[in-house]
């Protein structure tokens, strides 16, 4: 059974403390200057781990021991709009523990940024969570100054069983990244030390980084949006050029 009044102070300082960021800074390893279209699940992993998910518009990433499974979903098949990929991550340990994190990375803009304060995110994060949490802990969040992470601490419930569940909401100029955590089952050693490994390998990409690779990455995606951007407004500017001027209205013929 897990022992929650040492998990819950656990996974409360996760919650709030960036992860290993000066450590991190100094240990980055090599990786390119720009990142790719579609990036694959191992680039900019974290040194702890052989995996790391960050898509390339993403401006945080989820690292993982083994390559996780991705299942791309669309909640309505005729709106692409609506699709996202699944990241999802388990790991059984006999028969007696289970570690499962799943995450899912989708653009978004200043605007919704600007929306997310950390009053709307505790509050978010409570509503995507309410058909999984038998019993909360604690809800908090932060505001850094190029990002912002709420997260809850709960008591969940798969069949009999209680366990523990973590959520987070992560929200950034480019992109917003949603995690859930569940550790299920007996606590084990081997299961406590990866279901704490996991989550302090997600976050922030400078932070789990450092600021040159993590910065290479949010830069080359931002000055690409630039680019994009500038290209659509001249070629609506283009458009507006070569479209015919309007006939001018012709004047009645005043009678005489």
């Amino acid at each position: 059974m897990i022992r929650f009044p040492l998990w819950i102070f656990l996974c409360t300082a996760l919650l709030i403390t960036p992860a290993h960021a000066q450590d991190k800074a100094a240990q980055a390893p090599t990786a390119p200057a720009t990142a790719p279209q579609d990036a694959p699940v191992k680039a900019f992993a974290p040194k702890d781990f052989a995996y790391g998910y960050s898509p390339e518009y993403c401006d945080f990433v989820a690292g993982f021991p083994e390559e996780p499974l991705i299942i791309h979903h669309c909640e309505d098949e005729n709106d692409p709009s609506t699709c996202f990929n699944l990241v999802s991550y388990t790991k059984v340990f006999g028969l007696s523990s289970t570690v499962k994190v799943e995450a899912i990375c989708n653009p978004a803009g200043a605007e919704m940024y600007e929306h997310f304060t950390p009053e709307t995110m505790e509050k978010t994060v409570r509503a995507m969570t309410k058909d999984k949490v038998v019993k909360e802990f604690k809800v908090d969040s932060r505001d850094e100054k190029e990002y912002r992470q709420s997260g809850l601490v709960a008591q969940g419930r798969q069949g009999l069983n209680d366990t523990l569940y973590i959520a987070q909401l992560w929200v950034a100029n480019n992109s917003i990244m949603s995690v859930e955590a569940e550790l299920m089952g007996e606590q084990t050693p081997e299961a406590d030390e990866l279901f704490a490994n996991i989550l302090r390998n997600i976050g922030y990409l400078k932070d789990i980084q450092g600021e040159e690779l993590g910065g290479q990455k949010i830069q080359a995606y931002e000055a690409k949006k630039a680019q994009a951007l500038a290209e659509a407004a001249a070629k609506d500017a283009d458009a507006t050029k070569e479209a015919p001027a309007p006939k001018a209205a012709e004047q009645p013929t005043p009678k005489k």
